[in-house]
């Protein structure tokens, strides 16, 4: 017989890892977009427009991700899809924010253009390996 926590827990049938991950990656992009319009709501002058970019990235972000979860259930087609085109969509909204980011220097800028080009190459060439 078993005492403790654990025996008045009835088991719940155990999701596969994709469920959960698909959930928690849904999860983390429906949190970003609340952030950034809460942080869009209490920006003021040039900071407000640049949380309107993230939070539209944010939102093409979300929109890649519910994509792919239903494909999850249909089957996945041919690249480019609606999930490929949200995911770049927040890649190309992040660039645009980062260049028009109030107070940086133009150097500033481009530095964060080439490192936000080399994060969407990562993420693009780890979704092509499956990883």
């Amino acid at each position: 017989m078993t005492s403790g926590p654990e025996a008045a827990a009835p088991s719940a049938p155990a999701l596969p890892a994709v469920v959960v991950w698909d959930i928690a990656w849904t999860a983390g992009a429906l949190t970003a977009v609340a952030g950034g319009l809460a942080a869009r709501a209490h920006a003021r002058g040039r900071e407000r427009g640049q949380w309107s970019w993230w939070t539209a990235a944010a939102g093409a972000w979300l929109l890649g991700q519910i994509s792919w979860n239903v494909f999850a259930v249909t089957g996945v087609p041919a690249s480019p899809n609606l999930a490929d085109l949200g995911w770049w969509g927040f890649a190309v909204l992040v660039i645009v924010g980062l260049v028009r980011m109030p107070g940086r220097g133009r150097t500033l800028r481009l530095v964060a253009v080439a490192e936000a080009l080399a994060w969407a190459y990562s993420l693009d060439v780890k979704a092509r390996k499956g990883v």
